[in-house]
């Protein structure tokens, strides 16, 4: 088995193919302006995981462009460095405002330095924090995934030419075990019950966000066992799922940014959510004086979450297509309210039906 991978400096070239106005591959790391300064510390798997720290390192550079910032950017080798490289930098006071990115240990470190330096501003993305000098950017993970559930509860049932007519299953795969992973499978698995009540969801956590050999092993592990459609939320682990889609024959959602052309004819579609337009929206916010502290949580409605279908060569028949469509208009006009937490998944079901 061979898992693809993409080297951090190719990644820091196509950056700089787009950004090439604003930063020298040589200074990508520390931009060299004198005020304000940003320091943006990305989650584990770091830069070349074509979805989460990709898509913050593009939010840093767009704002650089705009406001002139200066910046730097770390990266944890380690889930357990991020504390060791948070502390040093929150404790040198040389930043206006730190971006911290990602849940579980990520959180986890910002939890136990925030406190500590109370006049440090702080953003948090994907945060679940509520602390007075962390603004937390969320976005609704449980609408983040509902769309792909109702497309893959509906497309196991279809003549969709990958799916396994002889088993009702879908899957979804975690990075960790957090509450928005958790908040992410509630939202798919909502959503393929929903229009499928007798689909059974295959649950999986690959333990990290950047072991794509393991994610593969679990997902080919669903696939055997009749599993047609895979949502993965794995971050840059998720690669693994995607060939593994490819290498059984069947159909995979990614998360994040949009990665449909890795496995065109696997990948349905992404459960997006535009985390560039996230980090740059702190800084700005930082820049025009609007910064506050507090959980500020966004969804389908405020348009910053969609099913991107874009690039991917997987048809998806046209009566699916229109109950997405649906359930995409009921979220929005406030119709259609999802469940918040798995323990009122049953009776949210139930008042469905």
């Amino acid at each position: 088995m061979k898992i693809k991978t993409l080297a951090v400096v190719s990644v820091f070239l196509f950056t700089l193919v787009i950004f090439a106005s604003c930063a020298d591959i040589d200074d990508l790391m520390a931009s060299s302006h004198d005020f304000p300064r940003i320091c943006l510390v990305l989650g584990p798997g770091g830069v070349g995981d074509r979805g989460f720290n990709d898509a913050a390192v593009l939010g840093l550079l767009r704002a650089e462009m705009d406001f002139g910032i200066s910046y730097e950017l770390l990266m944890p080798a380690a889930d357990d460095d991020v504390f060791s490289i948070l502390y040093p930098i929150v404790e040198s006071e040389e930043f206006d405002l730190i971006i911290v990115m990602g849940a579980g240990v990520s959180a986890e470190a910002l939890e136990k330095i925030a406190p500590l330096f109370p006049e440090q501003k702080f953003s948090h993305v994907d945060s679940a924090l509520e602390l007075a000098n962390v603004s937390g950017a969320q976005t609704n993970w449980v609408e983040q995934t509902f769309i792909a559930g109702v497309t893959a509860g509906l497309g196991t049932l279809s003549n969709m030419p990958l799916v396994n007519r002889d088993y009702n299953k879908v899957g979804v795969i975690a990075g960790v075990d957090t509450l928005p992973m958790r908040q992410g499978i509630l939202g798919f698995e909502a959503g393929a019950r929903l229009v499928n009540p007798d689909v059974e969801v295959l649950v999986g956590f690959i333990g990290s966000f950047n072991d794509s050999g393991i994610a593969y092993e679990i997902a080919m592990d669903m696939y055997t066992q009749g599993v047609d459609f895979i949502q993965s939320i794995g971050g840059g682990a998720g690669l693994g799922i995607h060939e593994a889609s490819r290498d059984a024959g069947r159909y995979s959602f990614a998360s994040g940014a949009n990665i449909n052309f890795i496995e065109p004819e696997h990948i349905v579609g992404v459960s997006s959510r535009d985390v560039s337009d996230m980090v740059y929206n702190e800084i700005s916010k930082f820049m025009n004086g609007t910064w506050t502290a507090g959980l500020h949580v966004s969804g389908i409605a405020d348009g910053v979450l969609l099913h991107d279908t874009f690039q991917s060569e997987v048809v998806v028949p046209y009566e699916i297509q229109e109950v997405v469509l649906k359930k995409i208009c009921q979220i929005k006009c406030g119709e259609l309210i999802l469940p918040s937490f798995a323990s009122e998944l049953e009776y949210w079901l139930n008042s469905k039906k």
